[in-house]
């Protein structure tokens, strides 16, 4: 059971979710988030230099529903 399956309503997942649910690897979801085909935000304490990555996952539904 993946994080989709236990729960449809999960709006935001990370690289391993992106993974599991869509066959969507780190690179290319890169790729996708750099030219803006889907959303992504990173969480982090202020004045952090990294944080925590966090992909939309209803922006990667629309974004493969355009491809049909």
């Amino acid at each position: 059971m993946d994080i989709l399956e236990a729960n449809p309503r999960v709006e935001y997942g990370r690289f391993a979710d992106l993974e599991r649910c869509f066959g969507i690897k780190r690179s290319a979801a890169y790729d996708l988030i750099g030219r803006g085909k889907i959303k992504s935000a990173v969480i982090k304490k202020k004045g952090a230099r990294s944080g925590i990555r966090v992909i939309n996952l209803e922006s990667v539904r629309e974004f493969l529903r355009s491809l049909e």
